[in-house]
């Protein structure tokens, strides 16, 4: 019924980043024709817990809208699988996630997995995906999707994009995951990435 989804944080009864995905969500109005929801006032008609961490997804589609919350625990998986697909598309936040589930199925006994296309790192399966190299946070320039957490930290000049490839993973002490739930100051860390 609907196409497309908004994952907001829900914490404490307050709404995080809701300037970011209204941008997203314009976007994708823009592009499929249709006029775009107001996020911040029709999150605030629907009853919503006040206490708590909490995952607000956002259904929508042309025709109309959905509003769920659901309590959040943040996951910390400690490795990813290398996998790759040069095929895949994931620039708009789709409900359907079934290409990225059938990659989700390669990770063998890792936590979550990496995903490669064109020879170059983009996300893990549910999360952006920054890297320390000793200096610097980085996050792949090509993500699948353009995060709203990860275009917070590039706005704000806490990461910068780079073309990274699986052969740059050598130089990177570890690997954060990131997405509109989960701040750099999680610190869901990885350390291990198999190929």
């Amino acid at each position: 019924m609907y196409d497309f989804i908004e994952t907001i944080k829900l914490l404490d009864g307050q709404w995080y980043h809701l300037d970011y995905h209204q941008q997203r969500l314009n976007e994708v109005a823009e592009h499929f024709g249709f006029s775009p929801y107001l996020l911040q006032a029709l999150l605030a008609l629907e009853p919503f817990p006040r206490k708590g961490l909490y995952k607000t997804r956002f259904l929508y589609s042309a025709d109309g809208f959905a509003i769920e919350h659901h309590p959040y625990t943040i996951k910390r998986p400690t490795s990813l699988k290398l996998v790759y697909d040069n095929e895949i598309e994931y620039g708009v936040k789709y409900l359907d996630r079934s290409h990225l589930q059938k990659l989700f199925e390669q990770k063998q006994a890792c936590d979550d997995i990496l995903i490669v296309k064109d020879g170059l790192l983009t996300d893990s399966y549910y999360a952006n995906v920054v890297f320390w190299d000793g200096k610097d946070y980085l996050t792949p320039a090509f993500p699948l999707l353009k995060g709203t957490k990860r275009a917070q930290l590039l706005d704000r000049g806490q990461v910068k994009a780079a073309e990274l490839r699986v052969s740059d993973l050598k130089d990177m002490q570890y690997a954060l995951l990131i997405n509109a739930l989960i701040d750099l100051e999680d610190n869901v860390r990885i350390h291990q990435v198999i190929p």
